[in-house]
């Protein structure tokens, strides 16, 4: 319902010209399952489609429903009053654990890969205890079907898959939805 929300008031913001969001999170409610089963210590870099993520994991952090649709709507309107973006495009998260990212044709994808490599350096380097993110969790990027072939996909999928040939740690999940829709390819 919150998604569905969010979705209806970004539109009618949008066309008021209040707003810049023209493609909300509807259809992609099942992502919220994705923030039951992730861990609160892992990582993610999300799709701005997948808000159903970030309003499941914030729901488990125990945030009040009024103070997330209210941030969202913030954020909808690209307010400098958004505690999470400040102001940024396209942009989710909520705790120290996501991390901000425009998600536009799988940007986010690399930098994610990059940060599962920094948990196996970690690890491979003896430095668990000077780790700001816990060592166990994992790198969750998520992206919508229309980007899997995209440059920035592409690299970051190869980088992992090699990393593990390697046999070194890239604690990377990979989350792809297909709405059947896809406008890039």
């Amino acid at each position: 319902m919150a998604t569905f929300a969010l979705h209806c008031e970004s539109r009618i913001a949008s066309l008021k010209g209040e707003g810049f969001y023209t493609i909300g999170p509807c259809g992609e409610e099942l992502m919220g399952g994705v923030g039951l089963a992730l861990r609160t210590n892992d990582m993610t870099a999300l799709h701005y489609r997948h808000l159903a993520t970030q309003l499941v994991r914030q729901i488990r952090n125990e945030d009040s429903m009024e103070q997330i649709l209210l941030d969202r709507a913030r954020a909808h309107v690209v307010s400098k009053n958004d505690p999470v973006t400040g102001g940024n495009h396209c942009s989710l998260g909520a705790s120290s654990s996501d991390f901000l990212v425009t998600s536009t044709l799988a940007s986010q994808c690399p930098p994610a890969v990059g940060r599962a490599l920094g948990l196996g350096l970690v690890k491979h380097l003896g430095l668990e205890d000077q780790c700001i993110i816990d060592t166990d969790a994992i790198s969750y990027v998520s992206l919508g079907d229309g980007s899997i072939n995209n440059a920035h996909f592409l690299a970051a999928k190869n980088l992992a898959e090699y990393s593990d040939h390697r046999k070194f740690p890239c604690p990377v999940l990979f989350g792809i939805t297909d709405n059947q829709k896809c406008i890039s390819l």
